[in-house]
């Protein structure tokens, strides 16, 4: 009876002293039956258990099952612990349990690694059976470069001042373990495009939004293999600069991508970037005012100097000049049309290299002053007597 007493308080204590060592080295543990007398734990960190890592800890205790009696034949000690199955992985003993039925070893994790959960194999051997074999698991992973991949990003032309539904898809490339997706920051190359971010759909609950930052809470979770869409609207700004009001936005404007993730196995990665090439417009009211104010312009010139003329303040040579200076706005139209490719089919149906508000205005006021001389013309021959 005492003795039974004694193996229960001994395996009791050591389940406290691994488990006081679990928590304060953020390990995991894996407990497993050997035989009738027997269990082990194995324990080591999974923050540490990552590719490349040359010095990872696993420590094996060998625990009496308490209040069995164990005889004498049947009691075991570990001989070799092996990764029978990559040999990317060695392990190496660094200090024997045959006192305290600790077992320390070193493990060395190659660079040529997946990451991917593997199995070590623990050898036992006991006066009654020549070996015993447990198998435990080892989760290897990444810090960086992990297997989320960003797929796509597939969105339709943005218009400043709107909203705009994008899709991001994403694929969960891991062979074992799922990923979990936290933040996802979204902005935009020039910057000032984004202004305010909503998920649509592919999430639980109502993730918050913080300066561009989407925060999930739950977080969302991709199972390996599997692939996940997830529906973002972007609210967009004003035109962020008059620079960009006159010139519009060129092909180099971006959407950029930071997503934060973990692999399920307490390792987060923040190095998964992307970047997705957006045509970028102003709204419609922008391209209606530019063209506006460039019809406003050309025909109040174009008034001004038949004034003159008919006044007679402005002479032959004058008019002469006016007439080049309509001719190289009429060029810089054509330089614009030809390397913008502009392509007018409809107002309605503007090509997207015609999404710049000076050239419609240049459009505008061209139109205006060449416009006005036939439209003279015109009242001339429908009222001759005026």
């Amino acid at each position: 009876m005492k003795s039974r007493v004694l193996l229960l308080l001994t395996g009791t204590a050591v389940l406290l002293t691994t488990a006081r060592y679990a928590n304060a080295n953020t390990a995991t543990s894996q407990v497993k039956p050997v035989n009738d007398y027997y269990n082990i734990e194995a324990v080591y960190s999974k923050k540490q258990a990552r590719v490349g890592n040359r010095f990872l800890e696993l420590k094996v205790t060998v625990i009496p099952v308490p209040g069995v009696p164990i005889p004498a034949a049947d009691r075991i000690t570990l001989v070799n612990v092996e990764a029978s199955d990559n040999r990317e992985i060695n392990v190496r003993l660094t200090s024997s349990g045959h006192n305290s039925n600790v077992y320390t070893y070193n493990v060395d994790l190659g660079e040529r690694l997946e990451p991917r959960t593997y199995k070590l194999t623990l050898e036992f051997q006991s006066p009654r059976n020549s070996s015993i074999s447990i198998l435990i698991d080892l989760d290897v992973g990444v810090r960086e470069k992990g297997k989320l991949r960003l797929m796509e990003v597939a969105q339709e032309p943005l218009v400043l001042g709107g909203e705009q539904v994008v899709k991001f898809k994403f694929a969960n490339d891991y062979v074992d373990y799922p990923v979990n997706i936290s933040r996802i920051k979204i902005d935009s190359i020039p910057s000032g495009i984004i202004d305010g971010l909503e998920v649509k759909d592919g999430a639980e609950g109502k993730p918050s939004v913080r300066n561009n930052v989407i925060i999930f809470e739950p977080v969302i979770t991709i199972q390996p293999a599997q692939r996940h869409s997830l529906d973002i609207a972007l609210k967009l700004g004003g035109v962020p600069s008059l620079q960009d009001y006159v010139m519009g936005f060129g092909d180099d404007s971006k959407l950029t991508v930071e997503v934060t993730y973990d692999d399920s196995n307490e390792r987060t990665l923040t190095d998964l970037t992307g970047e997705s090439p957006i045509k970028v417009r102003p709204s419609d009211r922008v391209l209606v005012g530019a063209l506006i104010l460039g019809l406003l312009a050309g025909t109040g010139i174009r008034f001004r100097l038949e004034y003159l003329r008919k006044k007679g303040a402005i002479t032959r040579n004058g008019v002469a000049g006016f007439v080049m200076v309509t001719m190289i706005v009429g060029l810089v139209v054509f330089v614009v049309t030809w390397v913008g490719e502009i392509q007018i089919i409809a107002f309605k149906k503007l090509d997207l290299s015609y999404d710049r508000p000076g050239v419609i205005f240049i459009l505008g006021f061209a139109g205006a002053l060449t416009g006005v001389h036939y439209l003279n013309k015109w009242l001339k021959y429908v009222s001759p007597g005026e």
